[in-house]
């Protein structure tokens, strides 16, 4: 997939606090971040948005429209919402 072009609409997402999680529960957030990965990157590539080279825990996205990006966004959160508060 190319990335868009033209006006495009960025996305950026990261997990709160999680240095410290890294810190205090290595194993638990290489799982978990495997896992956050995966879930979000169906929810942007599945709604036409391009995934930017990533660095950590943290992701950026291009969309060629607004409204893809909040869709993108919609479902990852509703993937997301089985995740532990850790």
């Amino acid at each position: 997939m190319q990335p868009p072009s033209g006006t495009v609409t960025s996305q950026f997402i990261d997990i709160e606090g999680s240095t410290r999680l890294w810190e205090e529960r290595p194993d638990e957030m290489r799982a978990m971040v495997a896992d956050h990965d995966e879930r979000f990157r169906s929810a942007i590539e599945h709604n036409g948005g391009y995934v930017l080279p990533t660095d950590g825990d943290g992701f950026t996205a291009a969309f060629g429209r607004g409204a893809d990006s909040v869709a993108a966004a919609e479902q990852a959160q509703g993937a997301i919402a089985d995740f532990p508060d850790i």
